[in-house]
């Protein structure tokens, strides 16, 4: 008789019966005896973990079935091996019980990080496929929407890949993509930086057509509406101001109702080119919405950094194939260009401005916990204290000056008057030149201290060519004390005790 492994366990009214072995006529009474004395414990669902189960001959089915009849409840078998799937699915079990088979095991080790986003990573497995790695806290439901989105957005006609499974990576799930010699757009670029103007436009090219696919009906998620409770979960959180969170939800409204596809994280991360086409990744932000919510996710990764002279694998770790600043800026010019066909500088720069706003918004979801990145604490507190610093004092201003005309949104505010648009970079010093600080010290924002022509100098003697790096402008909203704990701000304490004696001889 084979030797039958049996283990029973109750969670939150779910009982789980792990069997293991082999079930054949010789032992299916012992493990009839078995699931009727689990089953006297008081449950509400009933689970077969049939990981360890190497074999089911009919007299086993028989059981299940028996067992089957008695749950009021739909009961569901999970960790099907292979061979017993089989076994269950020409028998009709496999609907029966709502079975699901065994994860594959997929390692990462060696593997190189393509791209990075909120929900977790995508690694390149090998030259056919991808895998994005969940965070471990990733709901299954969830990954098997993002799974849906693809499938969706392929049936619509989207450049898309399509994944093969759900697997299991460490502590993590994982979706599997094939992706047969492809590479992303950012790789693409550093391989080959004199092709970069051709790789902007093709980039370009795809996102305007995607924006042309109406996902009316299919099942995707409002863009919109995912800000707005963002927002409202951060208020709960107590990490925004109501009167804050106002402000970016009425910024949020004034965006005109689109039914337009759109991806929500649109970096050069999350396109590969195959075989001459564009294919988009990481579908699961995808939604319905404003084309500016994509127009926006480049700016934030390509333009921004790119005229801060940042480069994005600075804030995430393990990233490879990051742009330089210089083919950043490069990549989102070409592209703002390519996809408005304008080169008209006054309507780039109003579209810029635009752009900038939403991409604010964006960070003050992710520094005020509206939505969960898997970023470093420290990242996370740097875009809040940036944000309280620099975005929510003009949230009025810059609710004003949004206007979708140039957008093709012609009926949205078209009777408002243009005002004079100005991008963040552009503006920051002018106005810190206005702002009168009656005391600096290491607490005082930074915006402040680099405004001050004494403290400046300072800063500049003790910490040579600190004041001139297009970096610091990202840090303003935060103090000295603050970014000194930043191992890219590369101030030692001694440095740090230095300045605030000498701002205290001010």
């Amino acid at each position: 008789m084979e030797k039958l492994n049996f283990v029973s366990t109750l969670t939150n009214d779910t009982l789980t019966l792990t069997i293991g072995g082999k079930v054949d006529s010789d032992n299916a009474a012992e493990l009839t005896d078995y699931c009727v004395t689990a089953c006297e414990a008081a449950h509400k669902n009933l689970v077969f973990d049939l990981e360890s189960l190497e074999y089911i001959s009919s007299a086993g089915l028989r059981v299940l079935l028996a067992m089957l009849k008695k749950e009021p409840n739909p009961v569901k078998a999970i960790n099907v091996s292979q061979e017993v799937y089989e076994v269950l699915e020409v028998t009709g079990f496999a609907q029966m019980l709502e079975a699901s088979r065994a994860r594959r095991i997929v390692s990462i080790d060696g593997c190189v990080k393509i791209g990075q986003g909120g929900q977790g990573a995508v690694y390149r497995l090998d030259k056919d496929t991808i895998i994005k790695v969940f965070r471990p806290e990733m709901p299954l439901a969830e990954i098997e929407k993002e799974r849906s989105y693809a499938q969706q957005a392929f049936m619509l006609g989207l450049p898309t890949a399509i994944s093969y499974d759900v697997v299991k990576c460490g502590d993590s799930l994982g979706l599997v993509f094939e992706m047969l010699n492809a590479d992303t757009v950012a790789a693409l670029i550093n391989k080959e930086p004199e092709k970069l103007e051709y790789y902007a436009k093709e980039y370009a090219k795809m996102a305007k057509k995607a924006h042309t696919v109406d996902v009316t009906g299919t099942g995707f998620p409002s863009a919109k509406e995912k800000c707005r409770e963002g927002f409202k979960r951060a208020l709960q959180k107590g990490n925004i101001s109501q009167e804050q969170a106002d402000g970016c939800i009425r910024i949020v409204e004034s965006l005109p109702e689109r039914a337009s596809f759109v991806h929500s994280d649109l970096n050069a991360n999350n396109v590969m080119l195959q075989n001459g086409e564009m294919l988009l990744i990481d579908m699961g932000t995808a939604g319905f919405g404003h084309p500016i919510i994509d127009v926006a996710s480049i700016y934030m990764t390509s333009g921004f950094p790119g005229k801060a002279g940042a480069r994005i694998d600075e804030h995430v770790d393990g990233l490879s194939n990051a742009m330089s600043p210089e083919q950043s800026l490069r990549v989102w010019e070409i592209f703002m260009q390519e996809y408005f066909e304008t080169l008209d500088k006054e309507t780039l720069n109003a579209l810029e401005y635009d752009c900038e706003t939403f991409m604010f918004l964006s960070l003050a979801l992710i520094g005020c916990g509206g939505i969960e990145m898997g970023l470093a604490e420290g990242i996370v507190t740097m875009t809040r204290a940036t944000c309280e610093a620099i975005f929510f004092p003009e949230l009025e201003e810059r609710y004003e000056k949004l206007n979708y005309t140039l957008w093709g949104d012609a009926q949205a505010r078209a009777n408002k008057p243009k005002p004079e648009r100005r991008g963040l970079l552009d503006k920051l010093l002018n106005r810190n030149k206005k702002t009168e600080i009656t005391e600096i010290t290491l607490d005082t924002k930074i915006k402040y201290i680099v405004a001050n022509q004494n403290a400046a100098a300072i800063l500049e003697r003790v910490l040579p060519g600190f004041t001139e790096s297009p970096q610091l402008k990202l840090a303003y909203g935060m103090t000295l004390r603050a970014i000194q704990k930043f191992p890219q701000a590369n101030i030692s304490m001694e440095q740090l005790e230095e300045i605030g004696r000498e701002f205290a001889k001010l």
